[in-house]
């Protein structure tokens, strides 16, 4: 969402867009990102855990990207 604001786009122009995954958006903007650019990277991959694993979010991934 923070993307989003930000006028990052999340899919590619042209005949046939494409959705841009979150990585390579993030990787594309790193200019943009700045000093936020690792966060957004960590916030990415405790997504991620939460999102497509079956097992729980454990006190560690927090702390990880944190």
């Amino acid at each position: 969402m923070i993307l989003d604001a930000q006028k990052v786009p999340r899919v590619t122009t042209g005949d046939k867009p494409q959705r841009i995954p979150l990585a390579r958006r993030i990787e594309l903007n790193r200019e943009m990102l700045g000093s936020h650019y690792d966060a957004f990277h960590a916030f990415k991959d405790f997504g991620n855990h939460g999102s497509h694993t079956d097992g729980p979010i454990r006190r560690s991934d927090v702390e990880g990207a944190c």
